[in-house]
């Protein structure tokens, strides 16, 4: 099981990544998927015996014998029903919004299949109806852009160089760019904004029960980007704080 919650665990760090975007939200779903479906399988299972076997030699010496029926309930009961629930897991949060996540493949220049495929692109336009893009517009802009994209010397190997490719003429893709941009900025989880939550509760305590909104929004700002915090020159801060406002006595920092 370690193999199997391992895969989970990268799955889940990855997606609780503020900068994560769609196009790579969408590939992690499909190939945790796919892994998983993998693992459901009769080769695996042999191979989960066999590590247990040689692990139960190298701790206690011995191994316990296990009958064949034993064996199989732990097989069909146990690993098996793990791994069915959590695909069922992945089928009942990600399908309803799956198709919109395998379209935003069509900004990923590194797949050929599907880069700025119409078909897909049009399936994101659907989907961002409140953001009023134009099919008919929209149509001679992916042409265009695939033939500009084809004249460029350096390839863009990301959506974020795509976005600052056709942004150098925003007015000749205004409606792929609005697309690019809802791709690029909608998040994938609430992990961010849960953090945020759980923070509240270990900074407001009893001791700042007075602590101003502004104060306290400063605080866990700073409680929740703390590898950012880290990279701040606090010398530049108590600097900045000095020269606010004119001080009573002289400040030996200025």
């Amino acid at each position: 099981m370690d193999t199997v919650l391992s895969t989970v665990h990268c799955f889940s760090q990855e997606l609780q990544k503020s900068n994560i975007d769609y196009v790579a939200a969408s590939g992690l779903i499909q190939a945790c998927k796919t892994t998983f479906t993998k693992f459901r399988s009769d080769e695996s299972w042999e191979e989960i015996v066999k590590q247990t076997d040689k692990l139960c030699d190298m701790i206690v010496g011995w191994r316990y014998q296990t009958t064949e029926c034993l064996r199989k309930s732990f097989k069909v009961d146990m690993f098996f029903a793990t791994l069915d629930k959590m695909l069922n897991e992945f089928d009942k949060r990600f399908t309803e919004n799956i198709e919109v996540l395998r379209a935003t493949s069509v900004f990923n220049p590194c797949l050929e299949k599907t880069f700025l495929n119409e078909k897909l692109i049009y399936i994101l336009a659907d989907h961002c109806q409140t953001a009023g893009i134009d099919k008919q517009i929209l149509e001679s802009e992916i042409k265009t852009a695939k033939a500009l994209i084809d004249n460029q010397p350096q390839k863009a190997n990301n959506i974020e160089l795509l976005h600052d490719m056709l942004a150098a003429t925003p007015n000749a893709f205004g409606e792929l760019l609005s697309l690019i941009k809802i791709v690029l900025t909608i998040p994938v989880a609430t992990a961010s904004n849960e953090r945020m939550f759980s923070t509240l509760s270990r900074v407001k305590n009893y001791l700042r029960s007075s602590c101003g909104d502004e104060r306290l929004s400063d605080l866990l700002v700073l409680s929740c980007l703390t590898e950012d915090a880290k990279n701040i020159n606090l010398l530049e801060v108590v600097t900045e704080f000095a020269k606010m406002k004119p001080r009573r006595y002289p400040d030996p920092l200025i």
